[in-house]
């Protein structure tokens, strides 16, 4: 098809040195930001707008691509044991559902899966206590997938994409969990190519060829039972002499690349493989991905202009809104019809928008929460208007969606903290507040030594990381409070985790016996 072209002087790679350049240290000056945009501009206007046709001619090819790479690692007998390891990281907080299926999709239904795991599983997956409905259906749903692997052990090496693509497509399985198995694979393949080179190197000293070697050794990297003579003879080595340092190092080459392969559960053969195939479709994938971001850069840097901030650069906000281009691209379904601008700009927007919310507040209010609270305020007030009185949690839970539990979460989100500015009516400016002006004011109890005292006593007495993370989260040591984010990259651990550390925390300390403590130092505590 006419009017391809993946030569670009601005891909993917471009973008992520920008986004290390924007997020670093300023600029000298002025004129160097601006220069560097101009660069910028000038890159972007060199590449080719693609028709609409041709975006969905490369939206298709983007999806074969992505079904071959999926197909390919679906028929490999590996891949359910992988699963079962994401499964298990699940468990452990270590990693979070939304990493492996898509359950904020449109259609993903989480009653519909549940019924089917009812119906094929045999036996349902236990539902731990902090889990939303569309997080356990999504951990039904990684049953669901793991359970038809199996039944098609028989089948699996003869898995065509359309046979792959509509369980996929039906379980809402997440392209990531397919890219982070690739990316196991080609990890181990580095492993098992920097050890292999290393014994080449060896062969070449005492004139030994690859060509000469190969018959010899493919398909026996691994083998580590043998002795120095069956070895030597395994190579293809008579006549030449090798030192015991030699031999040893050839034995230490064996065990590295055994230990590569095992680690991916693959034989040698199956893993060089499989790696040269995931490779060459995933190339494909990329290039098609490349071309179909770098031609509708121009529209990010529309939008970016339309949205200034005085809180962040058009340099970020360009940035901020290249990534959801990309995010766009990667969820485009050429087949509903649309053009992909129409579809791209809605998530170039709200990129944009969600990193102006998190970036610019003076109380940081996760961009989640924000239009959580949104949506719940502009049902509260709907009600009002209608029934003269104020929604009650369980109604308002009702009728926004939301459970009592995260409707909760939302209208506290922002509870007794005060501004420390007045949003002028002639200043207009972007920050938003939120006052709750029936909250009574915490600082005049807490701020007293007795409140401290009882506090740091309850405290300390839960387990150390739970204590860590209510002293980061509520900022008990002078710091400023942390999000749910920052604390589980200090600790290592998953945004959900770290929640349900906090909720669990919570519970101790309204045990009737350290309430008691905080209750005696600051009177009319919950």
């Amino acid at each position: 098809m006419t009017g391809f072209s993946s030569s670009s002087s601005f891909d993917a790679g471009h973008i992520s040195k920008d986004s290390d350049r924007a997020r670093g240290e300023p600029d000298a000056s002025s004129s160097q930001v601006q220069d560097s945009l101009e660069t910028y501009f000038s890159d972007v206007r060199r590449n080719k707008r693609l028709s609409r046709e041709e975006e969905a001619e490369a939206s298709k090819r983007m999806s074969e691509y992505r079904g071959d790479v999926i197909a390919i690692i679906c028929k490999l007998t590996s891949f359910p044991s992988a699963i079962e390891g994401f499964i298990q990281e699940l468990g452990l907080g270590e990693s979070h559902i939304r990493s492996l299926v898509d359950v904020n999709a449109p259609n993903f239904e989480p009653n519909k899966i549940l019924s089917l795991a009812a119906k094929e599983l045999p036996s349902m997956p236990e539902r731990n206590a902090g889990d939303s409905l569309q997080c356990y259906a999504g951990i039904c749903s990684l049953k669901l997938f793991l359970d038809w692997l199996s039944n098609n052990k028989k089948q699996r090496a003869k898995f065509t994409r359309d046979d792959v693509d509509e369980v996929v497509t039906d379980l809402q399985i997440s392209w990531s969990l397919f890219e982070r198995f690739a990316g196991t694979i080609a990890q181990a393949e580095q492993q098992f190519r920097e050890e292999e080179r290393k014994f080449l190197s060896l062969m070449r000293k005492h004139g030994i060829t690859g060509e000469i070697l190969r018959p010899h050794w493919r398909g026996r990297e691994c083998r580590d039972d043998w002795s120095n003579s069956e070895l030597l003879q395994t190579i293809g080595v008579k006549d030449k002499k090798f030192s015991v340092s030699d031999i040893k190092t050839i034995k230490a080459c064996q065990a590295s690349m055994k230990r590569a392969a095992v680690s991916v559960s693959m034989t040698p053969r199956i893993l060089l493989k499989a790696h040269r195939e995931i490779s060459l479709a995933m190339s494909k994938y990329a290039q098609m991905r490349r071309l179909m971001i770098n031609s509708n850069l121009r529209l990010v840097i529309k939008v970016a202009r339309g949205k200034s901030s005085p809180e962040m650069s058009l340099k970020d906000l360009i940035q901020e809104g290249n990534i959801g281009l990309m995010r766009a691209v990667e969820k485009f379904d050429y087949k509903l019809g649309f053009a992909f601008s129409t579809y791209a700009i809605w998530w170039i927007r709200q990129a944009i928008s969600r990193a102006t919310a998190e970036q610019s507040k003076t109380i940081r209010i996760p961009a989640h929460v924000q239009e959580m609270k949104r949506v719940i305020l502009k049902t509260a007030n709907e009600f009002k208007e209608r029934f003269d009185r104020d929604p009650t949690e369980e109604e308002l839970a009702e009728l926004s969606g939301y459970s009592e539990h995260r409707v909760r979460d939302a209208l506290s989100a922002a509870d007794r903290t005060e501004s420390i500015d007045e949003v002028l009516p002639d200043k207009p400016t972007s920050e938003r507040y939120l006052v709750d002006d029936k909250a009574e004011c915490a600082l005049d109890n807490i701020m007293t030594k007795e409140g401290v005292s009882a506090v740091t006593e309850a405290v300390d007495s839960l387990s150390e990381r739970e204590r860590l993370v209510i002293r980061m989260r509520y900022g008990l040591e002078g710091e400023a409070e942390a999000t749910l984010e920052e604390i589980g990259d200090k600790l290592g651990v998953t945004r959900e985790r770290i929640r349900q550390i906090e909720v669990a925390a919570l519970d101790k300390l309204r045990h009737p016996r350290r309430r008691k403590i905080m209750q005696r130092a600051i009177p009319g505590i919950a």
